[in-house]
């Protein structure tokens, strides 16, 4: 019996060396939100455009999208999306974003100000959340 798991027991040793060193070598990364999340700006007289398009395999919450230009919120209207309803286990019934998205942020809701600030929150469907991001929005001509 004790010659069994003497065997068993080296067995197991020279097996779970291998086996571990697979685990903890195969290092997974998460993409930067600025990777999965892509924002692209267009700037016109009546306003400016700004468009993400979401990698596939993630998505965003529209309740997290929030414009700023200095202290006050800006109005947007969204002219294209992907928006489908998602039970999420912290917020409960949610809208969330795919693939692409597209709003408007009309001239006469912003200040002049040179710069506004945007904010938003992104998952992996595989259940990784990112932070709420932020970024600026340059207002060159608005």
């Amino acid at each position: 019996m004790k010659k069994i798991l003497s065997i068993i027991l080296t067995s197991y040793s020279l097996i779970m060396p291998s086996h571990a060193s697979v685990l903890f070598d195969e290092q997974q990364s998460v993409p930067f939100a600025k990777d999965v999340f892509v924002i692209s700006q267009s700037l016109l007289p009546e306003g400016s455009y700004v468009s993400w398009s979401i990698k596939e395999g993630y998505y965003m919450y529209l309740d997290s999208i929030k414009l700023k230009d200095g202290t006050n919120s800006v109005p947007f209207t969204i002219v294209e999306s992907h928006q489908s309803l998602f039970e999420d286990e912290f917020f409960g019934k949610t809208e969330i974003l795919k693939k692409n998205l597209t709003l408007i942020i009309n001239k006469s809701d912003i200040s002049n100000s040179s710069e506004l600030l945007i904010y938003y929150q992104g998952c992996s469907e595989d259940g990784f959340c990112y932070p709420v991001q932020k970024d600026v929005i340059i207002n060159k001509i608005l």
